[in-house]
């Protein structure tokens, strides 16, 4: 009777934790494996990922820049036809024209979907390369939600009003960026009127 009842006292809080925690498991999961997804990344993990990866993120940046568009934008795609990666390109026919080009949607190059493939199944949620008068930039997003993103960018530095943080990473010509909409407003007010 002695065994039963110990057996009890320590099976039933057994199964009454796992009963109240079972629940919880998908919160937990995305907590512990997909903190990419809650938690923004800092400059020091920021730099971290850039060193563990320079190789994939460089070809993909040098092969983007090498192609023959204005603005390149490649994301992770359920509707695309190869791969479930899509990529937009634009090109502007006359400099001087002020308007949007309506962007065209194409495949991506074999020799970049295995290393696109790698960058999106770590970090990266986004990546977009623009050549303008100031020069040339490829970002990685890796950290984006309604409010903030947070991106490492090779080349010139993607100017924008909104930019909070911008600092130099381990790397020549890499950078960590800071973006905010409502902490912009506040900091730097004169960039808004």
């Amino acid at each position: 009777m002695k065994i039963l009842k110990r057996t009890l006292i320590i099976i039933v809080p057994i199964i009454l934790i796992l009963y109240m925690v079972y629940p919880c498991l998908p919160w937990i999961y995305t907590i512990i494996y997909l903190n990419k997804a809650v938690f923004p990344p800092s400059y020091n993990k920021a730099d971290k990922y850039l060193e563990a990866n320079i190789e994939e993120l460089s070809y993909v940046a040098d092969k983007l820049l090498e192609m023959d568009y204005d603005n390149i934008s490649v994301s992770d795609s359920y509707t695309s036809k190869k791969e479930g990666y899509s990529m937009e390109v634009w090109r502007k026919n006359d400099p001087d024209d002020e308007s949007i080009p309506i962007p065209d949607e194409i495949d991506v190059p074999d020799e970049l979907l295995d290393h696109i493939k790698v960058l999106y199944e770590g970090k990266v949620q986004d990546i977009t390369c623009c050549h303008d008068s100031d020069g040339f930039y490829v970002v990685f997003t890796l950290w984006d939600t309604m409010y903030e993103s947070r991106y490492i960018s090779y080349g010139a530095n993607p100017d924008s009003e909104q930019v909070i943080e911008v600092r130099q990473l381990s790397k020549d010509n890499w950078y960590y960026y800071v973006h905010n909409y409502e902490k912009a407003k506040e900091m730097y007010p004169e960039r808004f009127t």
